[in-house]
């Protein structure tokens, strides 16, 4: 605040490309919730971590002492198109879902709601009767376990 920095965005570090080099970096959950809880300290918000454990990302509002969290948007019509045009369902999943330059925009997004579907009856562990319809970041779980449908690493409900 003495910077008269006005805000910051926290995103999960996700462990792939040049990225994969420090695996170890990523954090665990008892860290990321430890994380979250010195965010609403900070804040002097009255809420729980796990009122918010939905959420990827935040933008911590350091001018107006709030907190926004912004949900995951896999299979939700959002993609990730790289420079020579291939389809990511995210930004930090690399499973290809097409090529905006080759495939028919129509066949993509059904692939995607595909994989929205997909997600929410194949989930393993703890994300599959998870009451919180959040499915988990599935980048960092892809990562780390090599499993698109294993349970959240990061999640400490």
């Amino acid at each position: 605040k003495n910077l008269k920095v006005e805000g910051v965005i926290l995103e999960r570090f996700v462990p792939l490309g040049r990225g994969k080099g420090m695996f170890d970096g990523y954090l665990r959950k008892d860290e990321w919730k430890d994380v979250i809880r010195q965010i609403i300290y900070f804040l002097d918000l009255n809420i729980s971590a796990e009122e918010i454990i939905q959420y990827k990302a935040f933008w911590i509002d350091l001018k107006n002492n709030r907190l926004k969290g912004a949900l995951c948007n896999l299979g939700d019509e959002s993609m990730a198109i790289m420079p020579d045009g291939t389809i990511f369902p995210c930004r930090r999943l690399p499973i290809s879902y097409g090529n905006i330059l080759k495939d028919d925009l129509e066949d993509i997004l059904k692939k995607l709601k595909e994989l929205k579907d997909s997600l929410k009856n194949n989930l393993n562990g703890k994300c599959k009767n998870c009451e919180i319809d959040c499915v988990g970041c599935r980048a960092l779980t892809y990562a780390v376990t090599g499993d698109l449908y294993e349970e959240d690493p990061q999640c400490f409900l």
